[in-house]
This record gives structure tokens, C-alpha cells and sequence, in this order.
């Protein structure tokens, strides 16, 4: 076609026109826009036959020129025509209207007796795809309206640019689109994984260093995925990574020549990490809180008997202990005699009180009841109940709040100062605490070389927590390409000296990838351009809700414009 490729690239275009014979009823007589405009279609083996203006498209029928065609499956040309059939396409609008192409494709007897084909149909590889309904161009301006916006707003956009395509085609075409990675030319690479469902199915991402583009969306972290992907790539020479054990083994077996990049962010940030937990707990002062303390069972029990026998009237309680106190005196071995007078009373009252007489006999109601459940209550309060409320729900309604509340009136009042300065004490604890705390933002200013006057003691845990720092900093500042040459393999042997077993772990870490961290010493490259697409593509699967397949995800990943 004559129009101009750069309109071609701009606008969108659809997949699919399927061509109803009743528009042919809206074709325009009398004055038309020809008159003022005209265009001219040349693709190669084809001719123009008619040019058709209607009210919202523009028809062109084409035939082919040629006397052949060459078979697809054999690749064998043919002269001996069959038949002719007719295809529809849709291709980029013209003067804001839809432009339908009529094109009369013959059909060809194959003369080759091995080929599977007999018959076979002539392709317009210039124009279009086998079985399309669109012509290139038209897939072209589709795909870049798909790619940049959801399938639906898609087909709504192509429409409003006379372009038909459903929110299906546009589906197709990008599926078609991302159904495997394209091929990669360059020699420096970056490789960071994403969450596809977090914290079950990861993925990974590979990323041009020198365009900052994404060259490959793959299905996995680590494993044969990754490793078939650089074994396709030999030609890479320098891969940045993280410190993630599957990329380091996928890169080791597949391409093991390639120099491997320890990303330094990542590097100072597990440094970070692992110190700030370290200080934190040197920092922590060990804990002088008290604990509430409880009556045990016996104790309990007495003082639950005690209130028992003062409940009441004045008669009832001074018969009840008398009784109680003769029959300990009885089991003294003391005679009624000697009783009535420790008692100050007469013999005929301590007989009649102690005749033939039971405890319950001189209780009420609510004094039986609570005797009663008497141990069942004290193992309870023993248990750390205090509250009326509490003991009431553990009894199940046996006992009422109100008779609760006036048998453990005593113990409840004796415990609940002691609770009161357990509290009060623990209070005091934590404020002491909290003052000499740091925060997990001071201690990372602290460690990365913020002027901190914190630690001004010299106390034991400031001392340790100064040589923690000092090895920080240290690391940091080597990291940074501020040290010398062999500043990383003293500074791995002085931390594995180190008192704290975590930061002497981290050391040996650093100790297996001494190659790889070195490399970040010395190659500026950094895994900083991965990083900013996986957040790319966070943002791309929200916009798809989370529910796009790789091949969708990895077609608006890797050919998204902007």
C-alpha cells in the first residue's frame, strides 16, 4: 500500500472483519470522496481490480498476477490451477474508514505424488499470515493497542480507530505473541526472580544491560527452565544476580565461564539484616518483671472455709464455732468438761451442740451450697482466677456471682494489692527498657556510619556492639570500591573471628562467593535495572488481577512500549 509506514505504526488496527454482503446496500452514488482524494494499493503479485466506496468502509478487490505457486508443505511450484476462492481482510483505515480487502487466491494441484498435500491454496506471505482475517499491518497496530492496555479497552480503542476486533482476538494475538521468549544477542545480563503466587510459585526475569530492556520471561527460579535458557545463550559473558542459591547453581552448570555479579544493594542489605538483629538483642537488657502470684490450693481453701463460717446471722455464726471449736478440742482428746470450760461454757451447751449434731446443722442454705464446692473453688482460684465474673464461668453456674463474690471477698481483696504492685513494678521495667531502646531505622543509621552518640557506655554490650559496627562499616566501605585489593579477604578473616556466631555466618556467606562479590567490587554493573522490572511487572499483574498465563505476561513484558 502507498500510505505512510510511520501512520502505519501509530495507529491500531484489528484482527478480525468478517465481511457481510448486506453493507454492499450502503455504497455511495453520486458524489464521493474520490473526487477530492485518491490512493493507489500496490502489493507485490497482486492487482487492483475495483475500488468500491460505501458509508463506512472502503472495498478493494485484488486478484492475483501469477501463473504458480509453491506448495507449503513440499515447497514444490505448481502451474496446474484448481480452483479459485476469495479471502477477506481487514487492513489500516483509509481516510477514517474501514478498508476492506477482496483478494482472489487460486487454488493448486500439488504435482509432487510424495506430498501429504494434493490441493493446495496460494499464500500472500507480503500481506497477511495463513488464515488470517487481517492483513500485517492491521496485526501490527492491534498488537499495539493490546500491549499497552486490557482486552476489552483494546477492542473499544481499535473500534473507535475503524478497526473491528474483538476482546478474544486481541487475547490471541498476544497469547500467539508471548508463546516463547525471543532470541537474545546480548553479552550482559541481569536475572531476578518475581512472585507469581507468593511464597509458592516464583519466576524469573532477564533483563539487557545495555538497552535495560527485558529479553525473557521464564516459568521458573532455578532448574532446568533457567539452565535451557542460558544454554541457548552462550554468547552472555557478564550475569548480575542476587545471592539466591538456585540462580547461582543454574548459572554454574549451564554456562560456567560467564563472570557472575553479587548485586551490592543486596549484599549491604543482608549485611544489614543479619547486624540489626544482633544489636537489637545486645541492647535488650535482661527482664525484671514479676509475675502474678496466686494462692495454692490449701491456702485457698482455708481462707474460702473462713468466710464460709462468717456468713450469716450473729447466733448462727457463734454456734458454728463453737461447734468447730469443740470438735477440735474433742479430737485433742479433751472431755466435755474440759471444754465447756476452755470455751467458757456450760457442759449441758457443749452436749447439745456436739450430741447427735451434724456441721450442716447450723448452716443456711447458701453456706451448705458453698461448702459444698468448696475444694472445686479453690482449685479453680489456684489455677489464676481472680475475677467473680471468670470464677463464675468456670464453675458452669453452680454458684452464683453474688454468693462468689462474698465467700473470695477476703482472698480476692489480699491478692489484688499484690497484683496492683506487680503491675506497677513491671511498668517501671519497661519504661527503663523502652529509654535505652533503638529503633530498627537508628540502628540501620547506626551501622551504615550515621554519627550516633548512643553508645557512649562502656559497658560491656556498647563494646561489642562498637566492634559489630566498626566490621560494618568496614564491609560496607569495601563493597563501595573504597578499600584496596585484598581489603575482602581480611576483612572475611577478621569476621570469622568475631564473638557473634551470626555475623561470623555471614562471613563464611561471603567467603563461597568471594569471586562473585569481588566482581561487584570491581565491574560497575548492578542487578538495579532487574529490580525495576520486577516492579514493572508487579504492577502489569495487577492490572490483569493476578490471572494472566506466562505467555500473556510475558508478551506485555517483553514488548510493552514505554
Amino acid at each position: 500500500m502507498s500510505t505512510n509506514p510511520k501512520d502505519d505504526m501509530d495507529k491500531s488496527i484489528s484482527t478480525t472483519f468478517k465481511y457481510k454482503s448486506k453493507q454492499v446496500n450502503n455504497k455511495i452514488f453520486g458524489s464521493s470522496l474520490f473526487k477530492s482524494f485518491r490512493f493507489t494499493i500496490n502489493v507485490p503479485g497482486l492487482k487492483v481490480g475495483l475500488i468500491e466506496e460505501f458509508h463506512s468502509f472502503i472495498r478493494v478487490k485484488l486478484h492475483s498476477n501469477t501463473s504458480r505457486a509453491q506448495c507449503p508443505y513440499c515447497h514444490r511450484y505448481s502451474k496446474h490451477k484448481h480452483s479459485h476462492y476469495i479471502r477477506h481482510l481487514q487492513d489500516i483505515p483509509v481516510y477514517d474508514r474501514t478498508l476492506l480487502l477482496e483478494v482472489q487466491v487460486g487454488k493448486y494441484r500439488c504435482g509432487n505424488s510424495g506430498c501429504e498435500r494434493k490441493i493446495f491454496a496460494e499464500r500472500l506471505p507480503d500481506i497477511c499470515h495463513p488464515y488470517a482475517r487481517n492483513t500485517l499491518s492491521a496485526e501490527k497496530q492491534i498488537l499495539w493497542v493490546s500491549l499497552n492496555s486490557s482486552a476489552l479497552r483494546a477492542s473499544s480503542l481499535l473500534g473507535l480507530l475503524h478497526i473491528t476486533s474483538s476482546a478474544s482476538s486481541c487475547l490471541r494475538l498476544l497469547h500467539r505473541q508471548g508463546k516463547e521468549n525471543p532470541c537474545c544477542q546480548s553479552t550482559y545480563v541481569g536475572i531476578d526472580d518475581f512472585a507469581w503466587k507468593k511464597g509458592h510459585i516464583y519466576m524469573s526475569v532477564v533483563v539487557d544491560h545495555l538497552t535495560g530492556k527485558p529479553v525473557a520471561v521464564l516459568n521458573e527460579r532455578g532448574g532446568e527452565t533457567v539452565e535451557q535458557w542460558f544454554s541457548k545463550n552462550p554468547q552472555i559473558q557478564y550475569i548480575t544476580r542476587d545471592r539466591g542459591p538456585s540462580f547461582i547453581e543454574a548459572i554454574n552448570r549451564s554456562i560456567p565461564n560467564a563472570t557472575q555479579i553479587c548485586d551490592r544493594f543486596h549484599l549491604i542489605k543482608n549485611m544489614i539484616d543479619t547486624a540489626t538483629l544482633q544489636v537489637a538483642a545486645l541492647l535488650k537488657k535482661p527482664s525484671k518483671c514479676l509475675y502474678h502470684q496466686y494462692p495454692t490450693k490449701e491456702e485457698a481453701e482455708d481462707m474460702i472455709l473462713e468466710a464460709i463460717f462468717h456468713m450469716g446471722k450473729a447466733q448462727h455464726r457463734n454456734k458454728l464455732q463453737t461447734y468447730q471449736k469443740s470438735l477440735k478440742l474433742k479430737s485433742l482428746g479433751y472431755t466435755i468438761l474440759e471444754i465447756a470450760n476452755e470455751l467458757g461454757k456450760t457442759t449441758r451447751q457443749i452436749y447439745l451442740i456436739m450430741h447427735n449434731r451434724k456441721l450442716s446443722s447450723y448452716m443456711n442454705p447458701d453456706q451448705k451450697l458453698a461448702l459444698k464446692h468448696t475444694q472445686e473453688l479453690a482449685g479453680i482460684i489456684s489455677n489464676g482466677y481472680i475475677d467473680v465474673y471468670a470464677i463464675a464461668k468456670q464453675m458452669k453456674g453452680v454458684l452464683g456471682t453474688a454468693l462468689i463474690a462474698k465467700i473470695t471477698c477476703t482472698l480476692r481483696k489480699k491478692y489484688k494489692d499484690n497484683r496492683r504492685q506487680v503491675r506497677q513494678t513491671n511498668r517501671k521495667v519497661k519504661d527503663e527498657n523502652e529509654s535505652c531502646k533503638l529503633s530498627k531505622a537508628q540502628i540501620r543509621k547506626l551501622l551504615l556510619g550515621d554519627s550516633s552518640n548512643t553508645l557512649r557506655q562502656e559497658d560491656q554490650p556498647s563494646i561489642q556492639i562498637k566492634a559489630l559496627v566498626d566490621l560494618c562499616r568496614e564491609f560496607r566501605s569495601i563493597i563501595n570500591g573504597k578499600g584496596q585489593v585484598n581489603d575482602l579477604e581480611k576483612w572475611i578473616l577478621k569476621t570469622k573471628k568475631s564473638p557473634n556466631k551470626a555475623l561470623r555466618n555471614f562471613a563464611y556467606g561471603i567467603a563461597k562467593e568471594k569471586e562473585a562479590i569481588q566482581a561487584a567490587i570491581d565491574i560497575p554493573l548492578s542487578n538495579g535495572r532487574a529490580e525495576g522490572t520486577v516492579n514493572k511487572i508487579k504492577g502489569i499483574k495487577r492490572q490483569m488481577y493476578n490471572r494472566a498465563g506466562i505467555s500473556l505476561l510475558r508478551a506485555k513484558v517483553l514488548y510493552e512500549s514505554g
